[in-house]
């Protein structure tokens, strides 16, 4: 019979709820002049609105609804709801 003692780790893990779809998303005009802004606006019933740059792998623009932006060129945005690390 062997007296070694028995040792166990136990660890948890919580999950964070899926964040929600954006809704409602608007801008305050699809047409520009140079040095002009545009506002960006949407919902989310969880989680933080989220702007992009690029649909996947993009780089943040801002967060926030509404958001004002001047795009240097012509540009489309992407929004998610944000409930890190979860990204809808």
């Amino acid at each position: 019979t062997s007296a070694c003692p028995l040792f166990t780790a136990t660890t948890s893990v919580a999950l964070n709820s899926a964040p929600s779809t954006p809704s409602n998303v608007a801008t305050s005009t699809n047409l520009l002049c140079r040095n002009q802004s545009v506002s960006l606006s949407a919902g989310c019933s969880n989680g933080v609105i989220t702007w992009y740059n690029q649909a996947t792998d993009g780089t943040a623009l801002g967060t926030g609804s509404p958001f004002i932006h001047t795009p240097a060129s012509t540009t489309t945005y992407y929004v998610t709801c944000n409930n890190a690390p979860c990204e809808s």
